[in-house]
């Protein structure tokens, strides 16, 4: 019987896994948000077109399912993390921790993270 820590069973499973998919989300992510803020307050101090006027005329041309999918991309890592760590403080109370319970509780993190991102992009 395979135990909670086999490697292969909770750490192989591509973007299902939820350590793979969080250190996935948090690379990716976290240059973007950096640079985007150090460009937007260093930008105008250094003759670059990058203030609010022109971001807003810039996202005014992009295609409304385009936005859709950016919102998405940009809300997913944050209701993953809320979700995750919610799923964490259960483990922290000893609830969860067999295989079966691991496995449900990260793909029940991966709906509501999914379907909370969307809804966020609705709005």
């Amino acid at each position: 019987m395979p135990d909670i820590s086999d490697f292969c069973d909770t750490s192989l499973r591509g973007l299902q896994s939820t350590k793979t998919d969080n250190n996935l989300l948090s690379t990716r992510s976290t240059p973007g948000f950096y640079g985007g803020a150090i460009a937007y307050a260093v930008g105008p101090l250094v003759g670059l077109g990058f203030d609010t006027a022109t971001i807003t005329s810039t996202l005014a041309t992009v295609p409304v399912a385009a936005k859709f999918a950016g919102k998405v991309l940009v809300a997913y890592p944050f209701t993953f993390h809320a979700f995750n760590g919610i799923r964490h403080l259960l483990w922290d109370t000893a609830r969860g921790l067999t295989l079966k319970g691991v496995y449900a509780t990260g793909y029940t993190v991966l709906g509501l993270s999914t379907v909370s991102a969307v809804a966020l992009a609705l709005i």
